[in-house]
């Protein structure tokens, strides 16, 4: 440490006397070993952070190369590292991430505890981008790596981001869950800014849980916490957050003080461009309130000057719905209508067609790691146990040598075979352990295909008919403008064209919205889904159906649902595309502590013995068996087809 430092000044010394700075540093190294030169380049890099970027990656990469020469992979990872950190800026942040992957490589190789730096610096990049599925990935291995090294200070910090990711999925009860995990089995400093934004996560949680008792709890003891430590920009959010939930509640009096109070902390730290959703909600607080000039006047501004704030889209999106509210207070339920169009348009701009996907793939990973490394544990516990009980059995031989040579030679045959046998048992147990490695890989190719699959349809559908359709809109709107600026009145074919159009694409939309989550499941729970499911895709087809259901009552959970609906339409799937059946039965019922799917078919069925391997689909369900804790079994059925029953435990 002392050499560093005395290293450091000697380096801001030439620099000042104006010589080029790595050469310097060359010739003071000279006579170092590597691995002095790279520490000592790190720590370069490290104090330049902020006041050279560039010298600051200049310094990193020779820490890297010279950790690399030293075969010290420590060095090496560090100063990849802190090369990550200043190519963010410099260069890009995607270029940031793949520096970001190799220090984390490095590092995690020799299980160093710094591999948990790069981790988390790309879960904040990931969810900066919107790519929650891989955030989440990573987050989950800076968890593993915080636990392997009981490091309690980067775990609790790292249970508290995933809840987060959770949260910006929608999934606020999981977010909970991760919350109160990070907050319950650690000790927080009541002084630290981030046990604050913890309690605060915990109040949006619950505000968008319906809870708003809850969520006020939570939201004042962040905001609290906030003032106490002078966080004026994190005391504006959490303002605003509570004047939100006044909203929801229909307290306007509160909503506007909370609200009117998040502005003058906006203001306090010259950071109004973050303010844009603080005004369109008090705009809803002035449209209730009677207030309709004021609220227009604020709305129309935050349109006019979205591009000052740090999220436009959104911020217009709400803007033109709380316009739409204010419309429609005048009367004016034309212009109402079109404000609600451009909010659901901006709307279906933000959403992600495949997070459910991905967060659904990270869960099954997640859990089967987990799985496995109780299994592996379990085996370390039976092999030491076999190994006491080899051990007794020496010391008992030993002992009956003295008695009988006859004794020993029995024992001696015994202690061979046992032996043997542990060798034979330890031989099946790699087998089993590589068989389901194997199919644990197979269930995740057949997932990632799938969803590349649904997402190249998706692409298609989009092309071909909307893409089109918004073509034909385009070139119908410049005929109409050629008219126009020719001073001719608008062709009123041309106007019915873009009316049909604009039908046509909505109705499209609507449809592949309706396709990636029916709708009627959504609303109307799993029975009607499965009948309309069953209605449209066989209704026309020469397969006869049955569908019976017993003792299905209200609503289960969600992810239930969503599970057994993809199940049967997978399975419904293959029997059209495979099976050359001309019946099909479907029977859903409820035991007293399982759901019970059974579908049955006359077709041509297939390699039971083999169905692990049969393709794509049947590993779908499986692995959507597998993620709700259930199990699926075929057998041939009666009438020579097949018969695929699913247990889910409730």
């Amino acid at each position: 440490m002392k050499f560093s430092l005395f290293l450091l000044l000697t380096f801001f010394g030439l620099v000042l006397r104006a010589q080029s700075p790595v050469d310097s540093i060359e010739d003071f190294l000279k006579d170092k070993d590597d691995s002095t030169r790279s520490s000592s380049y790190i720590n370069l890099s490290k104090a330049l952070m902020f006041e050279d970027r560039q010298l600051s990656l200049e310094m990193a990469k020779r820490g890297e190369q010279y950790g690399k020469k030293a075969r010290n992979p420590a060095l090496e990872g560090t100063g990849q590292l802190f090369q990550a950190i200043q190519i963010e800026d410099l260069i890009s942040i995607d270029s940031s991430l793949k520096v970001f992957e190799k220090s984390f490589q490095t590092l995690d190789a020799i299980d160093h505890p710094y591999a948990f730096y790069p981790v988390q610096n790309m879960v904040r990049l990931y969810s900066q981008k919107g790519y929650y599925a891989s955030a989440m990935e990573f987050q989950i291995k800076s968890i593993r790596i915080a636990e392997k090294h009981n490091d309690s200070t980067s775990l609790k910090e790292a249970y508290s981001a995933l809840g987060y990711l959770y949260d910006r999925i929608g999934d606020y009860r999981e977010a909970l869950r991760w919350y109160f995990k990070s907050l319950n089995e650690f000790d927080w400093n009541n002084t630290e800014r981030n046990y604050g934004v913890l309690q605060g996560r915990i109040g949006i949680a619950y505000d968008d849980l319906d809870m708003p008792d809850s969520a006020h709890y939570w939201n004042n003891r962040a905001l609290d916490l906030f003032i106490e430590q002078e966080e004026w920009y994190d005391a504006s959010i959490w303002c605003s957050n509570i004047g939100n939930t006044y909203i929801k509640q229909k307290d306007w009096q509160k909503a506007e003080e909370s609200l009117n109070r998040s502005l003058a902390y906006y203001e306090k730290t010259k950071r109004l461009e973050s303010a844009g959703l603080t005004y369109v909600n008090l705009a809803k607080v002035y449209i209730e309130t009677g207030r309709i000039a004021q609220a227009e006047s604020l709305l129309n501004k935050s349109i006019l000057e979205k591009t000052s704030y740090t999220e436009p889209v959104k911020l217009v999106a709400e803007a033109n719905f709380r316009l739409s509210e204010l419309e429609e207070k005048k009367g004016n339920y034309k212009s109402a209508l079109e404000h609600f169009k451009t909010y659901e348009a901006l709307q279906d701009s933000m959403l992600s067609l495949d997070r459910l996907h991905q967060l659904e793939d990270l869960r099954i990973r997640y859990e089967t790691e987990k799985k496995e490394r109780v299994i592996y544990q379990l085996n370390a516990e039976q092999e030491r146990q076999k190994l006491e009980l080899a051990t007794k059995q020496i010391n008992l031989n030993r002992n009956r040598l003295l008695i009988s040579g006859i004794s020993t030679l029995s024992l001696l045959v015994m202690l061979l075979g046992g032996i043997w046998f542990f060798q034979r048992q330890k031989k099946l147990e790699r087998q089993l352990s590589t068989e389901r490695f194997n199919y644990q890989k197979e269930l995740l190719k057949s997932s990632i295909l799938a969803q590349e699959e649904e997402r190249k349809r998706i692409a298609s559908e989009l092309h071909d008919g909307i893409g089109q359709q918004l073509t034909a809109l385009k070139m119908t709107w410049q005929s109409l403008q050629r008219q126009l600026r020719e001073g001719r009145n608008p062709d009123g074919e041309n106007m019915e064209r873009i009316s049909e159009i604009v039908n046509e694409a909505s109705r499209d939309v609507r449809e592949l919205s309706h396709r990636m989550m029916p709708r009627t499941l959504s609303e109307m729970g799993l029975i009607p889904a499965i009948e309309d499911m069953l209605n449209k895709t066989l209704g026309h087809s020469p397969i006869k159906f049955t569908f019976e259901h017993y003792r299905i009552q209200g609503r289960m959970d969600e992810r239930i649902e969503v599970s057994l609906y993809r199940i049967l339409q997978e399975l419904v799937n293959n029997v059209v595309k495979h099976s050359k059946a001309t019946e099909m039965s479907v029977q859903l019922m409820r035991s007293q502590n399982h759901i019970v799917l059974i579908v049955e078919d006359n077709g041509k069925g297939f390699n039971f013995t083999q169905k692990e391997k049969s393709g794509i689909g049947l590993m779908n369900v499986t692995s959507r068996v597998n993620s709700v804790n259930g199990e699926i079994s075929y057998q041939p059925s009666p009438g020579s087809g097949t018969l695929a029953t699913v247990r889910i435990p409730v």
